[in-house]
């Protein structure tokens, strides 16, 4: 930062500027801010510069934004936008279909139900996330996990073709690697991760019997923990499958308690320092409680966010990807996650970006047929 203003970064940060461009280094009015105090960010008490202003926040069933007339960029197209609570998905898309709502997110685990619903099959719009749903592994002394071998056969039984196939009624894309191929650094000529459950279960039998595994997962991972189950039996792998509550899991994470579990890996920007940095370096995966610790990787992630070398940091990232996948099997990436929302089709410029819902381009076509009718 500005020497002007007396402040500078404590370490070299190539991808600082791309940090300062996302979603959690929005302006704020500090007035707004000091005069909220803990209460900044609840109720009413957000204050921004985009087109809609918050009206009303009851915390439970409703968010109400209205026009910002004073907005820089001019009038938005609507006059105001509600965010409806729904605690369960299968109510939120009733909600859809009887026109209460005209526009939310599709749950995956209802996605092949609505590709044959005819009323809404039409309305489905997927895009590709900017993230890697895997395995999380915890490599820490005593987990029964230390052997490479164990986790190389863990990988080579999964058929991840099929478990996109099925599980997930096609949303999603196989895994080649760690990061995902909107990413520099993406390995383009890497094949999806081998299956071969014979293979696998050689590596079992040399090893003289299946270790005790155990994968504890929240209840939204059930079906693909299940299937895994199968994968893993299929090679004579035994594990126990587990769905505990949100806030045990969280807890038993944190606390480095869980041997397996669950997870997709989010991004902020397309950047491999966003994605392999916080997740591998071993001061960070002792946070994530991977325990993973690798001394070349932890050379090539410090200086790939140093350099500002653009290709010489993707050429970084790619190698790490290599080591930590198909080398270390730290992880076992699974698929990179297709989500998907509905829309009515009155609904103009309805987009995702990154997990994100975009209401500054939204409009309403009021000469649809389907909108004079509701």
């Amino acid at each position: 930062m500005s020497r002007r203003h007396g402040r500078r970064l404590a370490e070299l940060c190539a991808c600082f500027v791309k940090n300062l461009g996302s979603s959690y280094a929005q302006i704020f009015p500090r007035g707004a801010c000091t005069a909220a105090g803990d209460a900044w960010g609840s109720g009413t008490n957000c204050i921004g510069t985009g087109p809609y202003k918050m009206e009303s926040n009851d915390g439970t069933t409703e968010v109400v934004l209205v026009s910002n007339d004073s907005y820089h960029g001019g009038k938005p197209p609507l006059d105001a936008v509600h965010y409806r609570y729904f605690d369960d998905v299968n109510t939120k898309m009733l909600s859809f279909k009887n026109g209460d709502i005209d526009w939310c997110d599709l749950d995956g685990s209802l996605l092949a139900t609505y590709q044959k619903d005819p009323d809404v099959q039409d309305l489905i719009v997927s895009y590709d996330t900017l993230g890697t749903y895997f395995v999380a592994l915890n490599l820490s002394e005593g987990k029964g996990l230390e052997d490479v071998d164990i986790r190389r056969a863990l990988s080579l039984a999964i058929d991840r073709d099929t478990l996109v196939a099925t599980v997930l009624s096609g949303a999603g894309r196989p895994a080649s690697g760690f990061l995902t191929p909107q990413e520099p650094g993406f390995d383009d000529d890497a094949p999806v991760f081998a299956y071969d459950p014979d293979e696998a279960a050689q590596i079992i039998a040399e090893k003289g019997e299946s270790p005790a595994l155990s994968l504890q997962v929240r209840a939204q991972d059930q079906n693909v923990a299940v299937a895994l189950q199968d994968f893993w039996s299929r090679a004579g792998i035994s594990c126990d499958v587990s769905t505990v509550d949100n806030g045990v899991w969280a807890q038993d994470r944190a606390a480095g308690n869980l041997q397996m579990t669950l997870l997709g890996w989010f991004p902020a920007y397309a950047d491999g320092d966003n994605n392999m940095y916080t997740y591998f370096l071993s001061t960070t995966a002792q946070k994530n409680s991977s325990f993973y610790s690798n001394a070349h990787v932890d050379e090539l992630l410090v200086a790939a966010r140093a350099s500002t070398d653009e290709q010489a940091r993707a050429d970084m990232y790619r190698e790490v990807d290599d080591i930590v996948t198909r080398q270390d099997y730290a992880v076992l990436p699974l698929f990179y996650p297709k989500h998907q929302f509905v829309a009515k089709d009155y609904v103009k410029g309805a987009k995702v970006g990154n997990l994100i819902y975009h209401v500054r381009g939204v409009d309403i076509d009021v000469s649809k047929e389907d909108y004079l009718a509701g």
